[in-house]
């Protein structure tokens, strides 16, 4: 299979973006749609949910970890004592290895539970249709792999 096969335009841009000869009213539509897509897209470390996050206390096997930094998203890294693995309150749940906030993770799901097409969800969420399949292909691993350690 092509590697290229899953890339796809952004929908961040217009017909005419770049274009030297825009109209203002282009220019206008341009600079809307990048400020909508900057406040929908912030990093995880530009978001209050990595505050809430690393609120949070680990709990299970490796509850002697201690603090060890952060991420390059500002999430608080732990370091268990017993066997020097390094993780973060969100490791080994759906959220793990992303910089998105969750809130844009379930604005996602929520658009898949209402059976929304695939091009209208890269449309709501203001990503190209390739991230749409890389995620759902994402959520599905994270499913069977958590159904077969059930």
């Amino acid at each position: 299979m092509n590697k290229d096969f899953f890339i796809t335009d952004s929908r961040r841009t217009t017909p005419w973006t770049g274009d030297a000869e825009a109209t203002e009213l282009q220019h206008f539509i341009d600079r809307k749609v990048d400020s909508l897509y900057a406040e929908k897209h912030l990093a995880l470390s530009e978001t209050e949910e990595a505050r809430l996050l690393n609120s949070y206390a680990p709990r299970g096997v490796h509850t002697a970890g201690m603090n060890y930094g952060r991420t390059r998203n500002g999430m608080k890294r732990y370091c268990c004592k017993s066997c020097n693995m390094t993780f973060t309150i969100i490791t080994g749940i759906i959220f793990q290895d992303h910089r998105i906030p969750i809130s844009e993770w379930i604005d996602f799901c929520l658009c898949l539970f209402r059976f929304q097409s695939f091009t209208s969800i890269s449309k709501t969420n203001r990503n190209a249709y390739s991230t749409v399949k890389y995620w759902l292909m994402n959520c599905y691993s994270k499913v069977r792999h958590t159904m077969q350690n059930f």
